[in-house]
């Protein structure tokens, strides 16, 4: 099955350019994105020139680079590769959160967000130093966009007593 990937021309990679400026403030984007190419589902990927050296009938590909983000009917959402690879060039939509927020965060949740500036749009969600996701705010909740995979399901501590009681019962 060949990929079917269309790789954006300059009009094309200047409207992302412009489009991450307008929402996020970023003036200039890495020299490493290269390549900006669009998949059938309408994914933006991002890869680098030497992609195009390897013989792509003998490979089987479903797409090229990593995905960075998609066009949505009110905005660009970054993937959480995306968010990290700009993450740090943004200058606005950047909502900060604690570490208890980054809790709630990572197991899914939507927090609440009652930043003016964020309503109706997409934001990079930003943990002390990290950029971890992006997400949408709308009437002040911030509506989680971590993908299902990526999200925590249950940690263990080590300090529970059901897990100590749950051991000695078992063991």
């Amino acid at each position: 099955m060949k990929a079917e990937i269309i790789i954006l021309n300059s009009k094309d990679r200047k409207h992302i350019r412009q489009t991450l400026n307008e929402q996020f403030g970023i003036n200039e984007i890495p020299d490493n994105l290269v390549y900006f190419c669009l998949n059938k589902r309408e994914r933006v990927y991002v890869c680098n020139k030497e992609i195009f050296d390897l013989d792509q009938e003998a490979l089987r590909t479903n797409a090229f680079g990593l995905y960075f983000g998609t066009f949505m009917i009110d905005g660009f959402r970054l993937s959480l590769e995306g968010t990290q690879m700009i993450g740090p060039l943004a200058t606005k939509n950047i909502f900060e959160i604690n570490d208890l927020q980054f809790e709630e965060y990572i197991k899914g949740e939507n927090l609440v967000c009652e930043n003016e500036d964020f309503q109706k749009q997409y934001v990079i969600v930003k943990h002390n130093n990290d950029f971890v996701g992006v997400g949408r705010v709308k009437e002040g909740i911030f509506s989680n966009h971590l993908s299902k995979s990526r999200k925590l399901k249950k940690v263990f501590n080590p300090n529970d007593e059901e897990s100590e009681s749950s051991c000695d019962d078992s063991c």
